[in-house]
């Protein structure tokens, strides 16, 4: 599993096979309107079809960035909390790559 943002996704997937996103999230305003200004996605290797729902990520290993980064990893984790998981317990492992390529 990787942790990136929306922009960083959609440029690799022009270069790299992966199955998709599993996770992505639109806010909305208080008049409906989407909010654009951040993205976020959670991606998996292609051929993974074990993981298809966030329940899925127990035991495996994360690659991202950083732990800082608003759209790449904090936001995801943000997400998982609200569903009650927490990333730090379910994670094998979490590897930081210090840049969003070198995660993926």
């Amino acid at each position: 599993m990787v942790t990136t943002n929306t922009s960083h996704f959609l440029d690799v997937r022009e270069r790299v096979p992966l199955t998709g996103v599993l996770v992505t999230l639109v806010e909305k305003t208080a008049q409906g309107t989407p909010l654009n200004q951040l993205g976020r996605a959670i991606i998996t290797q292609s051929g993974r079809n074990n993981i298809k729902r966030l329940e899925d990520l127990t035991g495996i290993i994360i690659a991202t960035a950083s732990m800082n980064h608003m759209g790449g990893f904090r936001s995801q984790t943000n997400e998982l909390a609200i569903a009650g998981m927490d990333i730090h317990r379910l994670a094998k492992d979490i590897i930081t790559t210090g840049n969003h390529v070198a995660a993926v």
